[in-house]
This record gives C-alpha cells, structure tokens and sequence, in this order.
C-alpha cells in the first residue's frame, strides 16, 4: 500500500507540473504582449491604447499569485517557481 501512495504521490506531482506548463505558457505571453506594446517596441501608441494595456498588464499580473497558490504542492525548491 505504500509504493501505491508513492505512485500516486508521483502521479499527482506530474499532474500538477503539467497543468503548471500549460498555464504558463500562455499566462507569459498574456503578459508579456501588453509590456512589449507599452515599451512602444513595435511603435507608439495612444493614451487609450496606454490604458487599456496597462489594465491587461494589471490584470495578468494578478493571475500570477493564482498560479502559484494553485501550484504550490510543486514548490520545494523546483523549477516551477516562476511564472
């Protein structure tokens, strides 16, 4: 019965890791979009546009403590730290 609850154990934690991946991936580029357009990388853009990315910003950034809270069974040290 113990190896079966390791097993588990090894199967829930890869779970989680799988799930942590596929959220942040696409969490990165939520993100990282509206930066790159508030650095103006691409060019300039109008106070409202302004507005509206740094709401999108606002609002991804606040996604990443929900990440983290959701993922921390995975956080003894590992690579799932950062999103």
């Amino acid at each position: 019965m113990g190896r079966q609850l390791q097993e588990l154990d090894q199967m829930k934690a890869k779970f989680l890791a799988n799930i942590s991946h596929e959220l942040r991936t696409p969490l990165t580029s939520i993100r990282e979009g509206p930066q790159l357009l508030l650095d103006q990388i691409p060019g300039p853009v109008t106070p409202e546009q302004r507005q509206t990315l740094e709401i999108l910003l606002d609002s991804s950034q606040r996604l990443k403590p929900t990440h983290r809270q959701f993922t921390g069974p995975l956080k003894n040290g590992s690579q799932y730290d950062d999103l």
